[in-house]
């Protein structure tokens, strides 16, 4: 059974379960002892994780940090959504008192529903007088095309499927060397890895040609994500790209080898989308806008996110003084001294091993916790030290796996590092995220951490300019969201 290992799209710390019968017999007695000094130095002792990890597994969730940094839109939404996890985790006895005023079971959070929510794609193509064709998408979130149109249900997808696809493409481009693959050379990598690939197929579909689907992909992708609602921009450029394929106006382009700008191509699509004003402040807008590269957004006013907040400062800076940043994950290859010289990026700030042996479990944590956003942040001109950025890294998570747990938006809703199944908090689930697993439960530094948390973070003021939380006993998190959003009609 494959471990069940993650990048969470929020908190962006990689976590990787490690399978017991990986686990060599040098770090089996390391475990054994839980001592985390021992098992620290049996950890480094290692010639690279590759003898206990699946290297394609690690690449794969490497790929989800790069993306964390590169696309805006992730960017954007793991900020705001980590000010979201603040500012409930400052009104849980509200949120509470109000589930239980009207004796609710449940609460859910459309926030944390937006990367899952289901978008409905239609074929609205038109044809006039038998000769003239016109390509044109339809896009919705329910499921009910209005009355009197036309439309032909081609696909249902969400934002984590275009992110998954998307980091699959690039995850071959990377192990085997080549940018420019054949949709045969792809699928039969594809066939051998664990690989995500149905929105790539229904691009290879809907274009009538597999090669061009893969060419154009993840520049596509890219540039969707320079939008508040990628799914929506993406059926938009998607319509726009068939409509001058089929029309011989990308030919010369086509005919070019090697890496064509595609993203240019896209940018200027993307320029004709009936954009808005942007609303920063507000995830579930409205409004349909385009992201600016650098926000320069932070939380608090000191802070950016806590774990991406320093790799994406630096990437920031190097995309505004050299454009080849942006075009360089469609063609990592050919941009490798690029990518070499931000290599770092592929090596998460926080990576969490979780080491599984006799049923008993230890979380190990690998990284440089200089390079987050907590690092980073402006308090007041002083220093942070090791010991206090250990702390409030593990005082975020913690935060972060609580307010998840309370609004059921857990990535799997049994997930935990914690072994000890007797624990009167286990079936709760609130410490999913805590670190530290001792030999008896009893033993537990959870609880008391928890109330000094609460302590501290209820005297900060919260600065959403919109809360939004469903008390309900269904879950249906996603009512609110789609009341607002009803049918856009798109096309070239």
């Amino acid at each position: 059974m494959p471990a069940k290992s993650h990048v969470d799209f929020c908190l962006f710390v990689q976590i990787l379960e490690v399978e017991e019968d990986r686990i060599p017999p040098e770090l089996v007695a390391a475990i054994q002892s839980r001592n985390p000094a021992e098992i620290a130095r049996t950890l480094d002792s290692l010639p690279t994780l590759r003898n206990i990890v699946d290297d394609q597994t690690n690449l794969h969730e490497s790929i989800h940090i790069v993306q964390g940094v590169i696309y805006r839109f992730l960017r954007w939404y793991s900020l705001a959504a980590f000010q979201y996890v603040s500012d409930t985790f400052k009104q849980m006895d509200e949120l509470t008192a109000a589930a239980q005023s009207v004796n609710a079971t449940s609460l859910h959070s459309p926030i944390f529903s937006l990367l899952d929510m289901e978008w409905h794609i239609y074929d609205m193509s038109k044809r006039f007088l038998f000769w003239k064709y016109k390509p044109a998408l339809g896009i919705s979130i329910t499921d009910q095309v209005p009355k009197g149109v036309k439309a032909k249900p081609l696909i249902t997808l969400n934002t984590i499927d275009l992110i998954e696809n998307a980091a699959s493409l690039l995850q071959y481009k990377i192990s085997t060397g080549n940018d420019f693959p054949t949709w045969i050379e792809f699928s039969r990598w594809a066939k051998r890895n664990p690989a995500y690939t149905r929105i790539l197929e229904f691009v290879r579909d809907y274009l009538g040609d597999g090669n061009v689907a893969v060419r154009i992909f993840l520049d596509l992708v890219q540039v969707a994500f320079d939008t508040n609602r990628p799914v929506q921009a993406f059926a938009i450029l998607l319509a726009a790209f068939k409509y001058n394929y089929d029309k011989g106006y990308l030919d010369p382009i086509l005919a070019q080898r090697g890496h064509c700008r595609w993203i240019e191509i896209f940018d200027h699509y993307a320029g004709k989308m009936p954009l808005e004003k942007p609303e920063y402040g507000n995830l579930l807008s409205k409004r349909f806008f385009r992201i600016e590269s650098d926000l320069g957004l932070r939380l608090g006013g000191k802070m950016t996110h806590p774990i991406l907040g320093h790799f994406v400062t630096k990437w920031e800076k190097l995309e505004a003084n050299d454009i080849a940043y942006r075009y360089a994950f469609g063609a990592p290859n050919g941009y490798s001294k690029h990518i070499s010289e931000i290599s770092e990026l592929f090596h998460a700030p926080i990576t969490l091993l979780k080491l599984t042996n006799e049923e008993q479990n230890f979380v190990s944590v690998i990284g440089n916790l200089r390079n987050t956003g907590v690092a980073d942040a402006d308090i007041d001109g002083t220093e942070i030290t090791d010991i206090h950025l250990k702390g409030v890294l593990v005082g975020f998570m913690m935060m972060f796996g609580v307010v998840r747990r309370l609004v059921g938006a857990l990535m799997d809703p049994d997930f935990r590092f914690c072994h000890h199944i007797d624990c009167p908090f286990y079936a709760q689930n609130y410490c999913n995220m805590w670190l530290f697993i001792p030999k008896k439960y009893d033993d537990c530094g959870f609880p008391r951490r928890f109330t000094e948390l609460r302590g501290e973070w209820f005297g900060r003021p919260g600065t959403s300019s919109e809360f939004v939380l469903v008390v309900g006993n269904g879950p249906n998190a996603t009512a609110d969201f789609q009341e607002r959003m009803g049918w856009a009609k798109l096309s070239n």
